[in-house]
């Protein structure tokens, strides 16, 4: 990252990269074999990305004006060991080049914000089967949106304040409208409401097989943008409404609800038994919504956060519907922080989830956290999703408590202020054991619960700062 002045303005310019590949055993590990034990029977996953973006910006009286360019590209390729004893090859990239100008200031007694956005992605997919190749689909777009846009906003008195705006998305000459309102009332500084509308539009969509057990180890998003054959522009409506509470200093108390409705969703799981997209998806439809309560609580020596969320997520499939795996009813989080001296502390949390759905699994499926331990394989098997019904299986509660401490030191090095801290975490104290899915051998017909590593992950470490 670098941040000069240029052109009377402030310039910054971010460059991103990474790299990422895993191997994994595609029979599962046999007894007395090793990790890297080569063998022909692998699945191999890769992916990559970067980025570079630059903004200029320059405040002056009458407002402010700022600049934007950014270039991305991502790719992600996999050969993968499918059920029917054929290797599947997964080729698939996206890169995005856009930039995008825009004006901030006054404007009837508020404040506006307006500008153009314009961004051209390219996304080609491509999937073979077979040694010879000779089942291949070949799949991709080249998708250009541009967007004038603009937000208003503006306090009324009496504490009540407006946000209004709307994006004007063009994809080949057609024109889309995307409003967005907000409306919000703080008579004092302990209560305040608010409530928004939005509709949103998404001009690509991933053709990863949300379902699919490999997505623990393989979580890249393999997108298609809107205009490639079957894929069509994605929308939905979004309604939110918030309480927020502050009865006493040091506390926090905030209930927000939101409902939403997606149309035009591209579908790969109803279809699909593989990782990812062969060639087959839908397009369906999704409902969500949700309601969550925070509230936290803070003093000299402590503080205490607790989040609970319920939601209820359904997509729809032709005249099938299923609650994702992403989808789990109740989240719990709570934690307290305490600080026994100036230059210590020691922190507490509780994560629950409940009401999870998963979608079972066809064939050996080996799971195992990578350790120093006993060397153990992260991933092994290929299963598939079969004809098992998608989001069909519970899964049980899970709860864990994980536990962190850390202390710190001022030391003057060279005239300057050091910050010397040693910290330290356990996770998952108690070693619970969470279900991952549960797998059916094709064999035998034996359905057996995958579980999870339940050790306590320890961490320790050191940060230096000056």
């Amino acid at each position: 990252k670098i941040e000069i002045l240029a052109f009377g303005g402030r310039l910054q310019i971010t460059g991103y990269g990474n790299r990422n590949e895993i191997e994994a055993s595609a029979v599962g590990q046999s007894p007395g074999s090793g990790p890297n034990d080569p063998t022909p029977d692998r699945n191999d996953f890769g992916w990559d990305a970067q980025a570079v973006g630059a903004t200029w910006e320059r405040a002056g009286r009458k407002g402010t004006v700022r600049v934007r360019g950014w270039y991305t590209s991502t790719d992600a390729g996999s050969r993968w060991n499918g059920q029917d004893g054929l290797p599947t090859r997964l080729n698939a990239s996206r890169e995005d080049l856009g930039f995008a100008i825009e004006g901030e200031g006054e404007f009837l007694g508020g404040r506006i914000l307006s500008g153009l956005r314009f961004e051209e992605s390219h996304t080609p997919y491509r999937t073979t089967i077979g040694e010879d190749r000779a089942l291949a689909v070949s799949i991709g777009a080249r998708t250009r949106v541009a967007s004038p846009f603009f937000k208003y906003s503006r306090d009324f008195g009496r504490g009540f304040r407006t946000d209004i705006g709307a994006g004007f998305p063009t994809l080949n000459g057609g024109v889309r409208m995307a409003p967005r309102a907000l409306l919000g009332w703080a008579p004092n500084e302990f209560l305040s409401l608010s409530g928004g509308y939005a509709r949103l539009f998404q001009f690509a969509q991933s053709l990863r097989n949300s379902e699919s057990v490999v997505g623990n180890i393989f979580p890249a998003d393999l997108f298609l943008g809107a205009g490639a054959d079957g894929v069509p522009v994605s929308s939905a409506h979004q309604g939110t409404l918030s309480l927020d509470l502050r009865p006493v200093p040091g506390s926090h108390l905030a209930v927000r609800g939101y409902v939403k409705a997606s149309d035009d969703l591209l579908l790969v799981a109803p279809l699909e038994s593989e990782p990812f997209s062969t060639g087959e998806f839908s397009v369906g439809s999704g409902t969500t919504s949700g309601v969550s309560l925070e509230g936290g609580l803070t003093g000299p020596r402590a503080g205490l956060l607790f989040s609970y969320g319920w939601q209820k997520v359904r997509l729809k499939h032709s005249d099938e519907s299923y609650v994702p795996a992403w989808g789990a009813a109740h989240s719990l989080e709570t934690g307290a922080i305490f600080f026994p001296t100036s230059t210590s502390s020691v922190r507490v949390g509780i994560t629950g989830v409940m009401g999870r759905k998963t979608t079972a699994v066809d064939g050996v499926l080996e799971w195992e956290s990578c350790n120093l331990l006993d060397r153990g394989c992260e991933f092994g098997g290929s299963p598939g999703l079969g004809d098992n019904p998608r989001g069909g299986t519970d899964l049980p509660a899970y709860f864990r408590l994980d536990l962190g401490a850390q202390r710190h030191w001022h030391l003057r090095i060279a005239g300057r202020d050091a910050l010397w801290s040693l910290f330290g975490s356990l996770t998952n104290l108690f070693g619970r054991k969470n279900l991952l899915t549960f797998a059916t051998d094709l064999a035998t017909g034996e359905r057996i619960a995958v579980e999870m590593r339940p050790l306590a992950p320890l961490v320790l470490g050191l940060d230096w700062r000056f």
